[in-house]
């Protein structure tokens, strides 16, 4: 024989597959084990999903939550600014334009959930108020605010800055 020959396929015997027959209840055991195996499957990636979802809403809180926390120290500054003016200024018109300006500012926060911490005539609560000082008071108990020196803010029932207050002593 001559090499070509050897390498003709057909000379070649062919081998059958040996497949080893499994029972019915192998089968039915086999076919329990993947849908078993499917549903884990299926319940782990819809709480995934889950979880994508809540941690895309708590990044867009923290984002919202950093850009308020960006915009107060403003909102403080116009309120600062509007304590020092007399009557006949309130009156300028640019006045009336920065209060319309803090009118949009504060309007922004009611939009985002953001409300300001009560503090005068409170019980102070060191949760939602920073004593910065103490005084002595005639009329007030003691431990209640009697001035507020900073406004404290809430959103979305999460203290975001705490009011700074000076209590009686």
């Amino acid at each position: 024989m001559t090499k070509d020959k050897q390498d003709k396929p057909e000379d070649k015997k062919k081998k059958p597959l040996k497949v080893k027959r499994k029972s019915k209840k192998e089968v039915e055991t086999d076919l329990q084990e993947a849908i078993e195996g499917w549903r884990r499957a299926r319940a782990d990636y819809d709480n995934l999903k889950k979880r994508v979802a809540s941690d895309q809403v708590e990044i867009i809180r923290r984002a919202n939550e950093d850009l308020v926390l960006d915009l107060l120290p403003i909102l403080d500054n116009f309120t600062h600014a509007f304590t020092g003016l007399s009557d006949e200024e309130k009156d300028n018109n640019w006045v009336k334009g920065f209060e319309f300006i803090k009118k949009q500012l504060e309007d922004l926060l009611v939009k985002y959930q953001v409300t300001e911490i009560k503090t005068m005539g409170e019980e102070f609560d060191p949760a939602k108020h920073e004593a910065i000082s103490k005084e002595k008071c005639k009329d007030g108990k003691k431990g209640e605010i009697i001035k507020e020196v900073k406004k404290g803010y809430v959103m979305d029932g999460r203290i975001i800055r705490a009011a700074q207050v000076v209590i009686c002593q």
